[in-house]
């Protein structure tokens, strides 16, 4: 009776489908951003059909409009992906100077935080005399690191200017982020934002 012997390589090959594949599946399945949204639950959102840019004399601090004027370039990009998304939600935006449903603005931040990641990316493996074992090895201790947190809040309010819908997503961006990671970035947090409106009771 013979004895197959099951090759290193092979074992490695095994575990890393078996172990790895699923693990990084599940990171790229994640979502970037964290969302929350509130509202005013007397509120009728089903009248809402047309909106407009909130005039910067009615903007709460942090204005959008100051928000504008340090970051004109984000400030655009955050504009137009609000924008884009409007008619996926039935809204169309129109002039400050045309009567519209309802108002809307956004508060953008963003703060360098202290972050950890929470688990290790080394896998150790073994091999023994005589028959082959693996034993897998995840560095638990998570890696301490600061990021930059970015919060972007997008307010919906009514005729009276009251605040009657917000919505909040929070993403990290790396230190020096190219203008498609920006694109990309924004636009993902804007869409997942956008997605929790109108809110379901």
């Amino acid at each position: 009776m013979t004895t197959q012997k099951r090759h290193p390589k092979n074992l490695l090959r095994f575990l890393s489908l078996g172990l790895i594949g699923p693990w990084l599946l599940w990171l790229s399945g994640c979502s970037t951003v964290q969302v929350s949204h509130d509202y005013e639950r007397q509120a009728d959102f089903s009248q809402i059909q047309s909106l407009s840019w909130l005039p910067a004399e009615d903007q709460t601090a942090p204005k959008a409009v100051d928000f504008a004027k340090d970051n004109p370039l984000i400030a655009k990009r955050i504009e137009q992906a609000i924008e884009d998304q409007l008619p996926a939600k039935g809204l169309k935006l129109v002039d400050a100077d045309t009567d519209s449903d309802a108002y809307m603005t956004y508060h953008a931040s963003t703060e360098k935080t202290v972050g950890s990641s929470p688990f290790g990316t080394s896998i150790g493996m073994g091999t023994g005399t005589g028959s082959v074992f693996g034993g897998v090895l995840w560095r638990t201790n998570p890696d301490i690191e600061t990021q930059n947190e970015s919060v972007l809040k997008i307010d919906l309010l009514d005729q009276n200017h009251q605040l009657i819908w917000r919505g909040t997503g929070t993403t990290v961006l790396p230190d020096h982020p190219d203008t498609t990671t920006l694109d990309e970035r924004i636009h993902e947090m804007v869409q997942e934002i956008l997605q929790q409106y109108p809110p379901k009771p």
